[in-house]
Formats: C-alpha cells, structure tokens, sequence
C-alpha cells in the first residue's frame, strides 16, 4: 500500500498542502485526466473504485519529474 497514495497524500507530495484550493484541483485532475500521460508512461493506471481513487507514487514521481 505504500506505492498507492489517496488524494490527499498524492496533493501533499505535489502541492505541499492539502487546503481547499488543491484539494479541489487534485480531485479536478483526477476527474478530468490531465494525470493520464504519466499513467501511460509509466505503465501504472490510477485505480477507481466507486468515488475512492489510488494513485501510484510512480504517477506523481513522474509529474513532479523525478526520475527513479
């Protein structure tokens, strides 16, 4: 479970907060896939179940463009 993160970790790494304004603009990536290039490079789909979505830290290592 360490290499899935919720929302809120996945916004931490990216924005360093979790406040309103970049929960909001998580849960807007998330929804209108502006993630989904690094899910493609990196081979590893964000998973959805129902409204909860796991991120794989590969996707926002790539975003924030690290390299392993």
């Amino acid at each position: 479970m360490d290499n899935l993160l919720t929302p809120k970790q996945a916004a931490i790494e990216l924005f360093g907060d979790f406040g309103h304004g970049n929960r909001k603009k998580m849960y807007r990536w998330l929804q209108r896939d502006t993630l989904q290039p690094y899910a493609e490079s990196t081979g590893q789909p964000i998973l959805r179940d129902g409204r909860r979505y796991l991120i794989p830290r590969a996707i926002i290592r790539a975003a924030k463009g690290e390299t392993e």
